[in-house]
């Protein structure tokens, strides 16, 4: 697999290499979904829940959200509530470490069950590459220990975090990195990616090209899917029901590989599948929020489970 443009001459191609290589990077650091696809998938599990959970959920968005000076809603997002907003938030403090963002937004220390990951940022936390997928054989490849990102040890921590929390501003920083990992584990390509050689992942479809420029890559195949909701669609209503593990929101996920992978690599996307991306990402995107709503019910009315 490469990012490469087909027929380069050869003098071109160590530059070629180095911005294919840059292009990854890029793209790792870019959040799953979109801020608008975020905000949608928020939005709609809150409209689910009763009314005085809705206000106590605003309230300490807006809480969280007032301690950040820099917090300026674009046009895409000025319509959602501020709850929806804080869940986009996450990937805008990517830079800071977690210390930082709870002295800076919350005004508190760590959580105890997050002080191991007190010194580093969240870019991690973001996906759990839990397979790979062979673009030869069509199918997931075997013999390979696959625990790439902190996605579900940052979620689980988080949930037992949130009972805890001292004041309102903590609670919505809390809700805002669950809403936000939550829509990411359902981002297919945040839970799998395509193998380069023996065991090494292509990040989550980071080197997978979809728009092929000179001299790298201007869209990756992750990029493209991160995009997929930025219509802001009406979701089809999913059933309320006991939220699942994250463990089993990754094996459905794996259910989705051959037909994200149906696209030959260093192609332009074409209609047929931009048509199944949308599809499949509002499918995604509607049981996203029917799993938020069910947790944050659970949270607001109970301990989370340890």
């Amino acid at each position: 697999m490469t990012l490469l443009m087909q027929g380069a001459k050869p003098k071109y191609r160590l530059l070629q290499t180095v911005f294919a290589v840059l292009c990854i990077l890029k793209s790792a650091a870019a959040g799953a979904w979109s801020g608008t696809g975020h905000a949608l998938i928020a939005q709609e599990a809150l409209l689910r829940l009763p009314q005085a959970v809705q206000r106590q959920l605003e309230q300490d968005a807006k809480a969280l959200l007032a301690r950040d000076a820099s917090h300026k809603p674009g046009k895409k997002m000025v319509s959602f509530s501020a709850f929806a907003q804080a869940a986009a938030w996450p990937d805008q403090r990517r830079d800071l470490t977690l210390q930082q963002l709870f002295q800076r937004y919350s005004g508190q220390a760590v959580p105890d069950s997050l002080a191991k990951m007190a010194g580093f940022s969240t870019g991690r936390w973001h996906y759990q590459e839990t397979a790979l997928w062979s673009l030869q054989k069509r199918a997931f490849i075997t013999g390979c220990a696959n625990t790439k990102g902190q996605l579900q040890a940052s979620f689980a921590a988080l949930l037992k975090a949130y009972p805890k929390a001292k004041n309102a501003a903590e609670r919505g920083l809390i809700l805002a990195f669950v809403s936000h990992l939550l829509a990411d584990a359902y981002q297919p390509l945040h839970t799998f990616g395509a193998q380069e050689h023996a065991c090494q992942s292509d990040a989550g479809g980071n080197g997978f090209c979809v728009k092929p420029g000179r001299p790298h890559c201007k869209t990756s195949l992750h990029q493209f899917w991160d995009q997929a909701l930025n219509h802001r669609p009406n979701l089809p209503a999913w059933p309320l029901s006991e939220a699942p593990s994250l463990a089993s929101v990754f094996v459905d996920n794996h259910q989705l590989a051959k037909q994200v992978f149906s696209l030959p690599e260093n192609t332009p996307v074409t209609d047929s599948y931009r048509k199944l991306a949308r599809s499949l990402s509002e499918a995604q995107a509607a049981k996203a929020a029917a799993h938020l709503a069910s947790l944050l019910r659970d949270l607001t009315t109970k301990a989370p489970p340890p």
